[in-house]
């Protein structure tokens, strides 16, 4: 296939140059920008990559497709290169399932990164709603407005993911379409899961959302008629 032996030609490239000093970086970079301009994971085969960017994977295969072993010393193969571009189009068919346009969790909530594993306190101010129960006297100036702290704590990291393994059946057998099909469904698992737990929080279904060191659902179809335990409705709803 044309396209593996173009990759072949672009990584031996890289490796002769001696400007470029993490050249395993620098072709991740590469596949990136190729597969953000276009370029199809589906468009390669496994067999074919295999074959051109492992040194002797051509005779490899063969040998695999026999069902013969192979006894070279582990330092003469290297699939360095094969696990990068392999993993970079692994990677993509994984986040493009992963981040549907179907998913609304990502519309309701704003997601941000933390590299903080424990619960984090993030704190803020709120304006007391009461403040403007009150109409201005025609000819007074505004009055200062009151602040007070308001602060939401969120859970704890979670560590979530599988490992898709490409197995030698795969290489042998170029089943690519199967291998891609595969990361697609762990990436629609993925974002299914992750829109659950969102859609769990905003509707209130669990009591995640903690603020003022209180856990709440954010969302509740009836109550007791003590006002939930809050003193001022229009002040707590708004603070």
């Amino acid at each position: 296939m044309l396209r593996a032996r173009n990759l072949k030609k672009m990584i031996e490239s890289i490796r002769r140059d001696k400007r470029i000093t993490d050249k395993a970086d620098f072709i991740k970079q590469e596949m990136q920008f190729q597969l953000s301009e276009g370029l199809k994971p589906s468009e390669y085969g496994l067999r074919d990559l295999y074959e051109n960017l492992v040194q002797g994977g051509r005779e490899t295969v063969r040998d695999w497709d026999r069902g013969e072993q192979i006894t070279e010393s582990a330092g003469a193969v290297t699939t360095a290169d094969f696990a990068l571009i392999a993993e970079q189009l692994l990677i993509t068919t994984v986040q493009e399932a992963y981040n549907l346009a179907a998913l609304v969790g990502n519309q309701l909530v704003s997601p941000f990164p933390s590299s903080i594993q424990e619960s984090e306190v993030i704190p803020g101010i709120a304006v007391v709603a009461d403040e403007f129960a009150t109409p201005i006297p025609e000819g007074k100036p505004y009055p200062l407005v009151g602040l007070q702290p308001s602060t939401i704590r969120i859970p704890a990291a979670e560590k979530r993911g599988r490992i898709l393994p490409i197995t030698r059946e795969m290489i042998i057998r170029d089943r690519t379409g199967l291998l891609l099909q595969r990361a697609q469904t762990l990436g629609e698992a993925m974002g299914l899961d992750k829109e659950k737990r969102i859609l769990d929080t905003v509707i209130g279904a669990d009591a995640s959302y903690v603020r003022k060191d209180e856990a709440r659902a954010t969302y509740v179809v009836s109550a007791a008629g003590n006002n939930m335990g809050f003193t001022n409705l229009s002040t707590e709803i708004l603070t």
